[in-house]
Parts: structure tokens; C-alpha cells; sequence
């Protein structure tokens, strides 16, 4: 984040010439909405072998791209509407790089997983694509959408002298600042290190012309107002690394942690604005008590804090989307496992905490089958991965090119569209081990409901039965 100057498209085209166009798949980077970029880690090596256009894309990110006014000032969303406008300059120009304009398949990991789903919410959206590949993070994350949009706009604009009550005179002094002094204020939003990961989101628009997202996405998923399209998601076995692996690996933050958890957990886990202050702490010790029982928070607890940040932050969320896409849908919903740890995949728990120390399969870690990371992307891989990147690769490209995922041996059956049926899921466990499983839930999904958090169906409902 950083650099306004950022809309950027790129384009990878395999060098052997067609006679039919070809299918594209759209990639969208992560960073919580806040940092990244379109080539940070998309390496189309692997793709181009696939017959496969390959296109990333910048978008501005953070108080550039997301903050709002809750006003038609600064509706919000702005980073959004920078990808609907990739979207359709592809749509409308592919042909001349040998793609198809009907055939554009979207993916992208984290927020950008979540970016990915949003666009099939979105009426700015609609017709731009065929489908959609959401790898860890959908539009139901607690990191997703921003909360309080207003309150945090003001907090950014007194950061850099600007505390005009009118948001317009607000924002035209926000305007005489510097890039560089607007995002250097993204650090007053966070409480506790990196936390909380994502200080801009999304925001509903309630005013402006042409919204991006008109209304929450929980109330859109639930009535049903969404493109009817196949829709590819996934998560890996420890998405929790991220952020967890930032402070598992020192002590020192580690007994930071144990110290003021009441305090810091509320920003780790993305709850700080969606429960009454005065419940802060005793949530907060709830869930101490549910994953840790009576142990201290150590790194012998690794497994346990792990696990937590992967329910609240991923899992959980997972669940509910899926349910809720494929009922809203005939289009077929498809959700796979990956907990294959071979030698490339602690790429990121390195990027995040070096030392070669490895805690499980981390936030993103699949993609390094799709994508190799960027120090040595020609490197021989051993044989195992080998054999996960081919498997890997065949998913995303079948699913790109048919809307139907395919696995060498596995009928993949899609997610129930009764939304109180079991989920069925690919578990992928090693390039020998890849077979359906079913589930009735993803992440202790009671346990998290049963505090009530301001979030999702909670902003509409009280119980089930009376939900939109």
C-alpha cells in the first residue's frame, strides 16, 4: 500500500499460438484490502503451461480504496469498483490477446477470495464473468466488512490535522495531504502489532449513484440476489497462521498475549467493534476457556491458538457462505481441504515468521502449487509435489474452462443446496490421499454463534426461522 499510481493490469499469454480462444482466469491479490499487489506472489509459470490466459490486476487498497463518509461524499468501495472496471477492460478487449471474453473465471486468495464472491453479489458486476474461485476468504469473514466506516474516516482525518464536521470539509482538507501521510495513518487503527489485519473493508453503500454492494452480502446471499454462477472455495487445515504465525514464534509476544488478552484478542479476531464494551472481557475469556481450558497461553499451546484464529477468522464463515451460495443457486458450489504439507508449502508461515519452525499448513500455502513462490520460480520441486501442483493445477483449469472441478479417481459432489444438509467437501491430504468427506459443521461453528456477535445474521435476525 502506498503508491496511488497503481492501476495496473497484466496479462500472461502462453507463447504457442491458438486456433480457439482461450479461457481466462482473472486473478484478484490479498492483503486484507490494505496491502499487496497484482504480481506480489501470481506467478503464471505453472499456468502457462495450462493453455490458460493469466491476467492480475491492481487496485487501490486501504484509506485509498476503502474509506467511507457513509455519505455521497466518499460512498466507499472504491477498490472494488477499480476491479469492475479491470474486469470489463478484459471483457471488452481479451479477444485481441487470443481469450475469450465469455469465458472469464475469477480467483483470487484472502481478500481477494472474498473480492472474488462479492463480485457475484454485485450489480456492477453482472455478465462480467462465468465463475468464480475463492481460495480462504469470503464475503461473510469477520475481517470483511469495516465497521463504524464514518468514526474511522474521522479518527484518519485527525491523524493528518483534518477534523472538520463536515465531511465534505473533511475531505478536502484529507486531500491536501500527501499519500504517504494518509497511509501512515493505518497504524493508529491498529491495538496490538498487525492487529487487527484489516483496517479498511468494504461498507454498504447507502448513498451514491450505481453501489457496489447495495446491501449487506448476508442479506444478499440470503434473498437470493446473486449471479447464478459456479462457485470454487477452499481453505486450508491451518489458516490461523495468519496472523498467529506474526507472534508464535516469540516469546516475548507470546507472554504479551497472555498478559492482555482481554485487551489484544478483540483486535486479533476481528470483534472489537461487533460486540457492547462492556462484554469485551468476558467474551474474550469465553473463549480462552473453550480452546485452552485451564492451560496458559504458550507456544505448547500452538495448536490450540492456531486453531482458535483459523475458527473465528476463516472457518466459521466458511461454513455459512457455502450453505447459503449453494441455496441461493442452481449453479453447483464446490469446497475443498487442503492438508498436504510437503516441501513448498511453509512458504508463507516463512514470509510471516522466519525460521523454518513449521506449525501446519498456513493461510495460502495451496496457492504455492498454483503460483511458485517468486525467489526461485523454475526450482526442481521433489516428486510429491510434484504430483499436488499437477493435481492442484488441473482443478483450477478444468474448473476455469467446464465450471466442474476435476480430480483424477474423485467424483467431487458439490455442496448440498438443503442448507441444513451435511457439507460435502474434497479433503486433500497428499497427492495419494484425495477423497470426498462430509461434515455437519466447519470451525465450532456453536460455539461461535453462542456469543452473538453484531455480524452477518445477527444484524437482521434473532433467531433462524425469522431470517429475511
Amino acid at each position: 500500500m502506498g503508491q496511488e499510481d497503481c492501476l495496473y493490469i497484466s496479462i500472461f499469454v502462453p507463447e504457442v499460438q491458438h486456433k480457439k480462444e482461450l479461457d481466462v482466469i482473472f486473478n484478484i491479490h490479498g492483503g486484507g484490502f490494505s496491502f499487496g499487489g497484482g504480481n506480489n506472489y501470481a506467478n503464471p509459470v505453472y499456468l502457462m503451461d495450462r493453455d490458460v490466459i493469466f491476467i492480475t490486476v491492481n487496485y487501490r487498497l486501504g484509506v485509498l480504496g476503502f474509506m467511507s463518509t457513509e455519505d455521497e461524499v466518499l460512498p466507499g468501495n472504491n477498490g472494488m469498483k477499480d476491479q469492475v472496471q479491470a474486469i470489463k477492460w478484459v471483457k471488452d478487449n481479451i479477444r485481441r490477446f487470443g481469450g475469450n471474453p465469455n469465458s472469464i473465471t475469477l480467483s483470487g486468495l484472502s481478500a481477494g477470495g472474498a473480492s472474488v464472491q462479492f463480485h457475484f453479489l454485485s450489480p456492477l458486476s453482472k455478465g462480467l464473468f462465468k465463475g468464480g474461485i475463492s481460495g480462504s476468504g469470503n464475503v461473510l469473514c469477520p475481517w470483511v466488512m469495516q465497521e463504524n466506516p464514518l468514526r474511522r474516516a474521522r479518527e484518519t482525518g485527525a491523524a493528518v490535522g483534518c477534523n472538520q464536521k463536515s465531511t465534505v470539509e473533511l475531505i478536502k482538507c484529507m486531500e491536501q495531504r500527501s499519500v504517504a501521510q494518509l497511509v501512515e495513518t493505518s497504524r493508529i487503527h491498529r491495538a496490538w502489532l498487525y492487529n487487527p489485519f484489516t483496517t479498511f473493508g468494504l461498507v454498504v453503500e447507502k448513498f451514491g449513484n450505481n453501489p457496489f454492494l447495495p446491501e449487506h452480502p448476508y442479506a444478499l446471499l440470503r434473498r437470493n440476489a446473486i449471479q447464478d454462477l459456479p462457485w470454487l472455495t477452499s481453505t486450508v487445515s491451518h489458516e490461523g497462521l495468519y496472523p498467529v504465525a506474526d507472534f508464535l514464534t516469540q516469546d516475548k509476544y507470546l507472554e504479551e498475549l497472555k498478559e492482555k488478552w482481554t485487551k489484544v484478542l478483540p483486535s486479533i479476531l476481528h470483534y472489537e467493534d461487533t460486540i457492547p464494551r462492556d462484554r469485551l472481557e468476558a467474551v474474550s475469556i469465553k473463549i480462552r476457556e473453550f480452546y485452552f481450558k485451564n492451560k496458559p497461553v504458550s507456544r505448547e499451546m500452538s495448536q490450540e491458538l492456531i486453531k482458535m484464529a483459523s475458527d473465528r477468522l476463516f472457518f466459521v464463515d466458511t461454513d455459512k457462505s457455502i450453505r447459503l451460495q449453494a441455496r441461493a443457486n442452481k449453479s453447483p458450489t464446490y469446497y475443498y481441504y487442503f492438508a498436504y504439507t510437503g516441501e513448498i508449502t511453509h512458504t508463507f508461515t516463512d514470509f510471516w515468521a522466519p525460521g523454518g519452525v513449521r506449525h501446519g499448513v498456513c493461510h495460502g500455502d495451496d496457492l504455492a502449487f498454483i503460483f511458485p513462490f517468486p525467489t526461485n520460480p523454475y526450482r526442481r520441486i521433489a516428486l510429491g509435489d510434484e504430483h499436488m501442483k499437477v493435481t492442484l493445477l488441473n482443478i483450477w483449469t478444468t474448473f476455469a474452462s467446464t465450471g466442474v472441478p476435476k480430480v483424477d479417481g474423485v467424483e467431487w459432489t458439490p455442496i448440498s443446496s438443503n442448507e441444513d444438509d451435511p457439507i460435502n467437501y474434497l479433503h486433500i491430504k497428499s497427492p495419494n490421499e484425495i477423497q470426498m468427506k462430509s461434515v455437519d459443521s466447519i470451525g465450532n461453528r456453536a460455539f461461535w454463534d453462542s456469543l452473538n456477535f453484531e455480524e452477518n445474521e445477527r444484524l437482521f435476525v434473532s433467531n433462524r426461522r425469522n431470517e429475511l
